[in-house]
């Protein structure tokens, strides 16, 4: 996943597999929170974190439960 992108504006994760979309993002000037900075360091706590809270990596589950995650993500956003 590219945190960076996301912070560049509010975007969704479905937006951001679109091409069109990734290419009008600007990076430049882009600030990263101190958490960020080590970007390996943060993506090993946030692979403990899922795992001290049961979940799954997206990349584990089946087309049927990708489908149901991205949908309620959707309703969450409004």
């Amino acid at each position: 996943m590219d945190f960076k992108a996301l912070l560049c504006g509010k975007i969704s994760l479905d937006d951001l597999a679109r091409p069109e979309i990734y290419s009008l993002l600007n990076f430049e000037g882009i600030l990263l929170p101190p958490f960020m900075e080590d970007m390996v360091e943060y993506l090993n706590s946030l692979e403990k974190i899922a795992k001290c809270n049961h979940i799954e990596s997206i990349e584990e589950l089946g087309e049927e439960e990708t489908k149901k995650f991205s949908e309620s993500r959707s309703k969450e956003a409004g």
